[in-house]
């Protein structure tokens, strides 16, 4: 992350500390137990290869992984730890290259999006409202208003 901060402040550099330790969080202890709320059974490797290095039918998987844990639902919830390990990695990475995009976008990926806008936790709001931005305005060639961008 330093590599593409350049002349970028200390406290920017500390802030690419934070989101680097929180990846290799992510990737030293993965959601694997948490994930059995999407129904699925998957070992630490599987869900590290969702996370990190999706392909296009990972991406129609994370429509599920962004639902919001139920109202009431303690803190600890598992939907609550899948969520805030796939929308940072969304946001940062997969929502920024085309070929995952339009999978997770024709998944309901968008749908999934709107409710984490009224998210009470700010980071995850903002990084919602981000990436459904950058995904909206990623390619020029689709009309969104258009019936089909076929």
């Amino acid at each position: 992350l330093h590599t593409n901060l350049g002349d970028d402040s200390e406290e920017e550099k500390n802030i690419a500390d934070q989101i680097a330790q929180s990846l290799k969080k992510q990737w030293d202890k993965p959601p694997t137990k948490e994930l059995e709320v999407t129904h699925r059974n998957l070992v630490d490797d599987q869900v590290r290869q969702m996370l990190f290095f999706p392909g296009e039918e990972d991406a129609e998987l994370y429509p599920q992984l962004l639902a919001i844990a139920p109202d009431g639902a303690p803190k600890e919830h598992p939907q609550r730890r899948v969520l805030t390990a796939a929308l940072p990695i969304l946001y940062l990475v997969h929502a920024k290259q085309w070929k995952f995009a339009r999978a997770f976008i024709l998944a309901g990926g968008l749908r999934a999006l709107v409710p984490l806008m009224a998210e009470a936790n700010l980071y995850l709001r903002s990084q919602a409202v981000e990436t459904f931005a950058t995904l909206t305005d990623m390619n020029e060639g689709i009309d969104w208003l258009a019936i089909n961008d076929g």
